[in-house]
């Protein structure tokens, strides 16, 4: 099964019940100011690195949480892309439906956002190529290994690589570190919670929503030994 096909096997009612009480925002959420716990991921972790009124690629964009929140918290010019033909109905605007692995962004940009969607991207050096041709800054919350090797979960589709590979990727098409971070842990509980607390209505029996639902079932330790999330800034 395809990753668009993973993500199309689900009712857009489902998907409604799980993400509209959050803004519509698909990531890890993090404690911080508001209760919102998936928009203080923006609010602690991109926000600082987005200037207002710049531009924004936002490369697997999701249902179009961060689209919303930085076009009207700091006036950006974002646009999104999405191999979803769902999420592409869904958001209607300010997006384009296509397969990143294969992407040339169709004009310049101030910043290259990831959102936990770099993972997914199996010509992922092509795609830094390509992003180094037309984005001065690129900003990833990561999922990376956290062994010496990289870790392929095959049930999310998710190749994440080791802290060492992925600087050394971004070095060779010339975006140079400024900033990272390891995540930590606190996320996972907090995320796995208003999940579960959704799917436990929702009760789904297939897709990605099934999936998401044994995830939040599983001990939240073990989750986190093979991979974390970072927060990597780079620069041209």
């Amino acid at each position: 099964m395809s990753i668009t096909e993973f993500y199309q096997n689900n009712s857009q009612e489902d998907w409604n019940q799980l993400l509209q009480p959050i803004g519509y925002h698909y990531h890890f959420g993090f404690p911080g100011d508001t209760d919102n716990i998936f928009k203080n991921t923006l609010y602690k972790y991109i926000y600082p690195f987005i200037a207002n009124n710049t531009s924004v690629l936002d490369c697997g964009c999701g249902w179009g949480g961060s689209i919303k929140m930085l076009t009207q918290d700091k006036n950006c010019n974002v646009l999104g892309v999405t191999n979803s033909p769902q999420q592409f109905d869904f958001i209607k605007n300010n997006v384009i439906e296509q397969d990143l692995n294969y992407f040339f962004p169709p004009q310049s940009f101030d910043t290259a956002l990831f959102i936990e969607s770099f993972c997914h991207i199996q010509n992922q050096n092509l795609l830094l190529k390509n992003l180094s041709l037309t984005c001065k800054n690129i900003l990833l919350i990561a999922h990376l290994s956290r062994l010496p090797s990289d870790v392929f979960v095959e049930d999310w589709m998710m190749d994440c690589k080791t802290i060492p590979t992925i600087l050394k990727q971004l070095d060779n098409v010339g975006y140079k570190l400024k900033y990272f971070k390891d995540l930590g842990t606190d996320y996972i509980e907090p995320s796995f919670n208003y999940w579960k607390s959704k799917l436990d209505i929702i009760k789904p029996s297939n897709g990605q929503l099934a999936l998401l639902n044994e995830l939040c079932h599983s001990d939240p330790i073990e989750f986190s030994k093979g991979s974390g999330l970072f927060l990597i800034y780079a620069s041209l």
